[in-house]
């Protein structure tokens, strides 16, 4: 089940972002973001567990993906690709008509995932990830 990320959830939240980043988030970051008015936040939750999560800052007519990711025992399951659609689908509601992120450029599942939906790659930001060092590649949907 889909719904949106409440502060309970960050216990679970966290977990996930410290099997899935190097170099994640910290609490305070999603707490004072999951106040904001212009942020959106997702969690898929089976049984009473967060399986994943997403992320996004909505601008007027823009929007960025901030943040997705599947706990390693639940990927390649499906869950990031209904985050994507349940995000869509505020951005639809949002009239939102582009939809950026970044992405490492080593990581071919989230690329999969990206050019699946449509993205294109817009550019390069170079050396923009830490833990390793490594390029971000700048998506763009247009909507």
């Amino acid at each position: 089940m889909i719904r949106p990320m409440t502060p309970e959830d960050l216990d679970q939240v966290m977990e996930i972002e410290k099997r899935s980043y190097t170099s994640g988030w910290a609490r305070a970051t999603y707490e004072k973001s999951l106040a904001s008015p212009s942020c959106r936040y997702l969690v898929e939750e089976e049984e009473n567990r967060i399986c994943g999560y997403a992320g996004i800052y909505l601008a007027p007519e823009e929007a960025e993906l901030f943040t997705i990711a599947c706990d390693p025992k639940y990927r390649r399951k499906g869950i990031a690709s209904r985050l994507m659609d349940a995000l869509l689908h505020i951005l639809k509601d949002e009239n939102i008509r582009a939809f950026f992120l970044e992405v490492r450029s080593s990581n071919e599942p989230a690329k999969s995932l990206y050019k699946k939906y449509g993205f294109t790659q817009t550019g390069i930001r170079k050396q923009y990830y830490r833990d390793p060092e490594e390029d971000a590649l700048l998506m763009t949907l247009e909507l």
